[in-house]
């Protein structure tokens, strides 16, 4: 009876380990497989050993917590929930890795992808960020970012972009960490490819849907020294339990699991997503919208909508349905008195606009990418009607 107990256990082990290889084989990085091609470095570490090494000299290593996190797990201070839009605060935080290697930054006082000091604001007119991963700077190496690249010609810039981030965490934003009378422009980035699909996660959250009422704040820069001790234990926590081994055991099986619990597939797919909730998520953007116009405007500052393109745009393969809107969208947004820069003109312009994207798959653009992105916004920013007095 022991015996085929023992027999059975040992069986299941060697099928699960089994399985694991095979989805292991299945969603194998393409980017990986190109680089071995190339004869090129790649790191095949997963992020929680890049950050259990580097901890072994300094223990100020995080991984890069995005904001939605806290729409599934909920902090509290004392008996309120609160919701932190930043992510671990004055550390060194690791992010993806599409192009071989991952990429890792610097945080601010407040969680943000800035240099330190940045808090509390020091000069008398600031230029904000906000955006998701794209604006955050991730998965390229540190100064490759869009924020990085417009600082070196305009010191007065502040990034408060965080990868993950959907329209109402970019309300959420502005509300929270751009001043009165510190500002003379905030540039809403907008990523085509999912920044309508965020927003319908982000509806769902409760107290995230307050932000859409003019009045709600939570009051999150005068309590950021609570805030950051909350989100730096909850890291904390989170790095001892997966090295603990609870993450380490059949990895692929638990990220397949993972993205059936949220409602992906097994295997994750390189296509276009589709939806059919498009166009009223749209419309629901463009009153979020309306209403950071209103915002930033009665602040003292001006709002500047950057459209980022999609991997599809130049790929040849059919667009996203929220790309799909991009055209009636960049029409409408002008409509509200908002002006418009769309950067797909300047990547298109390139010899080989897919060299923009790391491997030439779809993900964040290169560091090559992000610059020329960078380039147009400092042209709006350099020409009499963005120049930021």
């Amino acid at each position: 009876m022991l015996r085929n107990a023992l027999l059975g256990l040992v069986s299941l082990a060697l099928s699960l380990l089994v399985a694991d290889w095979v989805l292991g084989r299945l969603t194998q990085d393409a980017a990986y497989t190109k680089a071995v091609k190339q004869g090129m470095a790649y790191d095949t570490r997963d992020r929680l050993r890049v950050i259990l090494d580097n901890r072994r000299a300094d223990a100020n290593w995080f991984p890069a917590v995005p904001a939605n996190t806290y729409l599934e797990t909920h902090l509290k201070l004392g008996s309120e929930r609160i919701l932190p839009l930043g992510g671990v605060a004055r550390a060194r935080v690791v992010g993806c890795n599409e192009g071989g290697f991952y990429s890792s930054f610097t945080t601010d006082e407040a969680g943000f992808h800035n240099p330190s000091g940045t808090w509390p604001l020091k000069n008398d007119r600031h230029i904000f960020l906000v955006g998701d991963s794209f604006t955050q700077g991730d998965c390229v190496k540190e100064g490759e970012g869009i924020a990085e690249r417009l600082r070196l010609r305009h010191p007065e810039v502040v990034n408060l972009g965080v990868g993950g981030n959907g329209p109402l965490l970019e309300l959420a934003a502005i509300r929270e960490y751009v001043p009165a009378g510190k500002t003379a422009l905030v540039f809403w980035l907008y990523y085509e490819g999912n920044d309508l699909m965020d927003l319908q996660r982000d509806l769902r959250d409760p107290v995230l849907r307050r932000y859409l009422d003019a009045g709600f704040s939570q009051n999150l820069l005068p309590r950021q020294g609570q805030i950051n001790e909350r989100v730096r234990n909850y890291a904390e926590g989170r790095i001892r339990e997966r090295s603990g081994g609870q993450a380490l055991v059949f990895p692929n099986l638990r990220g397949a699991l993972w993205r059936v619990r949220h409602g992906q597939g097994l295997i994750v797919a390189d296509k276009p997503q589709k939806s059919d909730k498009s166009e009223a998520d749209a419309d629901q953007f463009l009153k979020i919208l309306a209403s950071a116009k209103q915002e930033v405007e009665a602040k003292g500052g001006q709002l500047v909508f950057v459209l980022l393109p999609e991997y599809y745009r130049f790929s040849g393969e059919p667009l996203s349905t929220w790309a799909g809107h991009s055209e009636e969208l960049k029409k409408r947004v002008a409509g509200l008195g908002v002006s418009v820069i769309d950067t797909e003109p300047r990547l298109r312009r390139h010899p080989d606009p897919l060299s923009l994207f790391p491997f030439r798959l779809k993900g964040h653009y290169t560091g090559e990418g992000y610059a020329l992105v960078a380039e147009v916004m400092s042209e709006f920013l350099n020409s009499k009607h963005g120049r930021a007095e």
